[in-house]
């Protein structure tokens, strides 16, 4: 993560140490073993103070509720896509509860787009929407990958997941992969390119086979 240098809780705001280049990994391109140190620091045990933060369940809600709007927004693509969100929250919500480990601190926000790549500091993860609760919660983007789903061995980048980072469970990992597929699946989807239209409905397929 990036360093805080200060904070003023008056209004929330935060001084974070300077990321040079600063380039996102989904600018610069990226394969798995490039988050491996950034992932490894969100799994390693943690002090929580209680209270603090709201559980994974309610980033579950925020995600559903903000993808119930881009719907609003683009009502083609629930056509396209054929995925009722309330059965998508049901399962994503079970999932979270049935989390039997230590708790803790979640990204919660935890894709390419908010990790930058610095020159000395390697890669870390910025902008988190902290919350507590399952950690494998934070490895869904990066099982599912840049690619098409159909060129990805989901279960095998689980697995690679598992080998390389401390604690991870690569059947929970594949599992959140699975249940944030429709989110992701919506949120591609308001790009009209054919390209991202293929991968919403390969996204969506996903979570509709299992």
């Amino acid at each position: 993560m990036v360093s805080l240098l200060a904070a003023d809780d008056s209004d929330g705001a935060l001084l974070l140490t300077r990321v040079e280049p600063g380039d996102t990994l989904a600018q610069t391109g990226w394969a798995l073993p490039d988050v491996i140190p950034v992932l490894s620091d969100l799994f390693r045990p943690q002090r929580i103070p209680d209270g603090m933060f709201p559980g994974v369940e309610h980033r579950v809600r925020f995600l559903i509720q903000l993808t119930r709007s881009r719907m609003e927004r683009l009502p083609a693509t629930s056509g396209v896509l054929g995925i009722g969100l309330d059965a998508v929250q049901v399962r994503a919500i079970a999932l979270a509860r049935s989390y039997e480990g230590a708790p803790h601190l979640v990204h919660g926000d935890l894709h390419p787009g908010n990790v930058l790549r610095g020159a000395t500091d390697g890669v870390v993860a910025i902008d988190p929407r902290a919350c507590v609760g399952d950690p494998h919660f934070d490895l869904a983007d990066w099982v599912l990958g840049p690619a098409l789903p159909r060129d990805i061995d989901l279960r095998g980048r689980a697995d690679e997941l598992g080998r390389s980072v401390p604690d991870v469970d690569p059947d929970r990992a594949y599992a959140w992969a699975i249940a944030l597929a429709p989110i992701l699946a919506y949120s591609v989807a308001g790009d009209p390119s054919a390209e991202a239209q293929q991968k919403a409905r390969e996204l969506a397929a996903l979570w509709q086979s299992r």
